[in-house]
């Protein structure tokens, strides 16, 4: 498995046989799965949706009331 951000396209093609992350934008990388010879776009710094902000905010607030205070 690779990761790959923008680069030229022999630096490319030397990691994954193929030029494609010559062609990449800003914020914008590829995953490479060398088995299945699959190549995937990806956003590495999305934010995330408010479904999991709130998620994630109830799950720590039901952490933290089960965690005994600290004397």
């Amino acid at each position: 498995m690779r990761a790959l951000f923008q680069m030229g396209a022999s630096d490319s093609a030397s990691l994954i046989d193929a030029p494609d992350a010559a062609t990449l934008g800003f914020h914008r990388g590829l995953f490479y799965h060398d088995r299945e010879g699959h190549i995937e776009t990806f956003r590495p710094y999305a934010q995330p949706g408010n479904d999991w902000i709130e998620a994630s905010e109830a799950s720590l607030k039901s952490r933290q009331a089960r965690t005994p205070a600290s004397s």
